[in-house]
């Protein structure tokens, strides 16, 4: 017996919005030639995305809140994630202008990656049980960070990466 392939969200409302749309955008590989905020948020947010995976994995394999040092030593691979995706969009003929508003990508991703760390606000008895574990029963999904309570409950974070926050958007709705 066959099952039926399962989407994310995201892909079910651009496909419910538009199938043309979706279909060249998810399946055929359009792009814009201009690259916008938006293509910034997202390279950035894969550097961020990958940076916290490797402070949650060093977290992880010391099973304790590891010590900053461990993290920093890692901190140059999301620097090259992000410099990669830009250099593939370049590559593609995008023009990615709008990149230079950013300032230096490497300090601003530092710094991010650095304050997220330093500030982290998991409470100390949970302990890091999954990292990046994909998830194929549910489609693409995959669990950025899983916590282990004391009581034995376990917590699933989700990163996300914003370049501009609205407070009274996002306080209520996506911080805890």
């Amino acid at each position: 017996m066959s099952t039926l392939p399962v989407f994310s969200p995201t892909s079910t409302e651009a496909w419910s919005t538009c199938p043309v749309y979706w279909r060249e955008s998810y399946r055929g590989g359009w792009r814009s030639r201009v690259a916008t905020k938006g293509d910034v948020s997202r390279v950035m947010g894969l550097g961020f995305g990958h940076g916290m995976a490797c402070y949650n994995l060093a977290k992880m394999e010391s099973r304790e809140h590891g010590p900053q040092h461990e993290y920093v030593k890692t901190l140059q691979t999301p620097v090259q994630i992000v410099q990669q995706e830009l250099d593939r969009l370049l590559a593609a003929g995008v023009d990615c202008s709008v990149f230079a508003e950013m300032g230096d990508l490497e300090e601003t991703l530092t710094r991010i990656l650095e304050y997220a760390t330093l500030h982290d606000p998991t409470p100390s008895g949970w302990r890091v049980v999954e990292v990046e574990l994909p998830h194929p029963g549910a489609g693409n999904a995959r669990c950025d960070v899983v916590y282990q309570r004391p009581d034995g409950i376990r917590v699933v974070r989700d990163y996300k990466f914003k370049l501009a926050f609205e407070e009274q958007k996002w306080l209520a709705k996506t911080l805890w």
